[in-house]
């Protein structure tokens, strides 16, 4: 994976754009042996006499910005993840809502590879492209349901008994989740072992030395996808977060979803218990009271194997539905992690979603909250040669105080 040196620390994986004015200024017209740097010059010329900073439009990319400004210096700002891509030769902002398509399958409005998801029947449920290189994913009971489609998420109901198949849609590439609803559902022998089959052209799959999938270009080698290793958790954080009077006030889940989470296999018996189930699952991540574990994978040329934590499927405390993440999200080229002060030794890689940056309130999620302290969200993304690169300010989150 290409990455550069530590460039900031931003509140959250993909921050707005700057909300200070900014003029933004094309190129200047003629040849030039160096068209960028004609660009550059032009920038800074208008700068110089407007008195603020001008884009430099010609440098724009999928998550980088470079600005000219009036003292003569210009400003790289860096995102960890996509926040525009080009469609028909314009950019325009990211989004990662599904919208059907004239064949009946699903993909996101704007993101920057080529997602597809099913729209029923049989064939894989997840496909990605990228500069001619193909993934694809394709549930082993065989046919799938028509998918309920709210935002970015498609819903393959039922593909199991009492489970479902849950395939999400990122800017920058695609992850996929189990939600096992009751613990009659945990019970099946299915899930004791789930073979995902696997297609890719032009790729080689392999799994890390930590468990991640890693997808390289069969040709040239370099890193064209990958995926943190799988997890798994139950929804105890959404049941904390549920109303305890009558006032109706409910509490959101907490935290965001650590793409490589790492923690030991859930204690507990193995028969089913008495815990109560939650009224959804927690499909962005445990929280801070959810359980975890992570998932062994195997991996050869046509199929991703799971191997679930039984002892925390079927622990008797285990708050259903609980969520079996085989590949969370792909990505390719920048990282990104976490800090905080309460767990010091907790591994955020990669994780998904939006996130704070500072205390935790206590009356935002009291049980999640109680060990996190101070938060702050540390990205390296790659950093351009001869541009400096200041941080790129990102308004307060919600949650953050």
């Amino acid at each position: 994976m290409a990455l550069g040196v530590l460039a900031t620390i931003v509140a959250a994986p993909a921050p707005q754009v700057a909300t200070e004015p900014a003029a933004s200024v094309e190129p200047a017209a003629g040849p030039a042996a160096d068209p960028a740097r004609q660009a550059e010059d032009r920038a800074q010329q208008i700068a110089q006499q407007a008195g603020e900073r001008v884009e430099v439009t010609a440098l724009r990319q999928e998550r980088r910005e470079v600005f000219a400004n009036p003292d003569g210096s210009f400003t790289g700002v860096e995102y960890a993840e996509p926040v525009r891509t080009v469609r028909d030769g314009k950019w325009v902002k990211v989004d990662d809502s599904l919208a059907q398509r004239k064949d009946g399958d699903w993909s996101p409005k704007a993101a920057t590879v080529d997602v597809t998801f099913s729209g029923g029947g049989d064939g894989p449920f997840a496909r990605m492209r990228k500069a001619g290189r193909e993934f694809t994913l394709s549930w082993p009971g065989g046919a799938l349901p028509e998918p309920t489609v709210d935002g970015n998420k498609a819903t393959y109901a039922e593909v199991l008994p009492g489970v479902d198949l849950v395939a999400r849609a990122e800017v920058d590439g695609l992850g996929h989740l189990l939600v096992v609803k009751t613990p009659e559902a945990a019970q099946n022998e299915a899930l004791g072992r789930i073979e995902i089959g696997m297609k890719t052209r032009g790729l080689t799959m392999a799994e890390t030395e930590d468990g991640a999938l890693l997808a390289s270009d069969a040709e040239v080698g370099g890193t064209v996808f990958e995926a943190a290793p799988p997890v798994m958790w139950d929804s105890a954080a959404v049941t904390e977060g549920e109303p305890a009077d009558d006032s109706g006030t409910t509490a959101q889940p907490a935290g965001v979803r650590p793409a490589a989470f790492r923690a030991e296999p859930a204690d507990g018996d193995v028969e089913s218990g008495d815990a109560e189930p939650a009224e959804r699952a927690a499909l962005d991540g445990p929280g801070g009271g959810g359980r975890t574990s992570p998932v062994e994978m195997e991996v050869d040329a046509d199929s991703v194997t799971l191997l679930p934590d039984q002892q925390l499927l079927k622990a008797a405390d285990t708050v259903f539905p609980v969520v079996i993440d085989p590949i969370q999200k792909t990505t390719s080229r920048t990282a990104w992690t976490s800090v905080m002060s309460g767990k010091p030794t907790a591994k955020d890689w990669k994780y998904s979603g939006s996130a704070g940056m500072g205390r935790c309130p206590t009356d935002y999620n009291p049980v999640s909250c109680n060990v996190v302290g101070r938060s702050a969200r540390r990205v390296r993304p790659p950093v351009p040669p001869e541009t400096s690169s200041t941080p790129q300010p990102a308004p307060s989150p919600e949650r953050a105080k």
